[in-house]
């Protein structure tokens, strides 16, 4: 995951984000996560 968040900073404008189904990025806050279906995680990074 860290790799996929280097290359969306790298390839995405500022303000979008970056969605994760159930797979944080280590070391790196989330802008928030959300409880997905049966419970399994979202994890929302806005690329700033």
């Amino acid at each position: 995951m860290a790799r996929a968040l280097a290359k969306a900073r790298a390839e995405l404008q500022p303000g979008a984000w970056l969605v994760s189904l159930e797979f944080a990025v280590g070391g790196e806050p989330p802008s928030g996560r959300l409880d997905g279906v049966q419970g399994r995680p979202v994890w929302l990074y806005q690329i700033g």
